[in-house]
């Protein structure tokens, strides 16, 4: 997963590593694995080595991400039936006000992202899960 000096660059680019990072923490998550394991520098590779010596079944990381991404589309199909939906996916306010003592004024501009995030999840424009693979 690459990391970026831009936080506000355009592309598909940094929309598909938001969508890896979250699906990464799917599986800490999932697998009750501290998150501070990321930055200390646990790797997909050692989860999956980790998942062999517990379950004994082989996993690519691959087919990981494609089971993380399956447990957020059930989440976001969840909150979707409790209502939650496009107009609810947005930055707090903290994060999309400028730093009045940083140099880094600028704010992510994330109405400008979404469409392309949800195409990319496979989501309505309204953030509304189309199907579950």
């Amino acid at each position: 997963i690459k990391a970026f000096d831009n936080r506000y660059i355009d592309g598909d680019e940094l929309i598909e590593t938001v969508i890896k990072m979250q699906n990464l923490m799917i599986i800490y998550d999932s697998l009750i694995i501290c998150k501070y394991a990321f930055a200390a520098g646990l790797t997909v590779t050692d989860i999956i080595k980790l998942l062999y010596f517990v379950t004994g079944k082989e996993y690519t990381p691959e087919k990981l991400m494609e089971i993380a991404n399956r447990i957020w589309k059930v989440q976001r199909k969840i909150n979707n039936e409790l209502g939650i939906t496009a107009k609810d996916d947005k930055l707090p306010l903290r994060m999309a006000t400028p730093h009045a003592n940083r140099t880094d004024t600028q704010v992510p501009p994330i109405e400008k992202w979404l469409p392309r995030y949800y195409e990319l999840r496979g989501l309505t424009e309204d953030g509304i899960v189309k199907e579950i693979d």
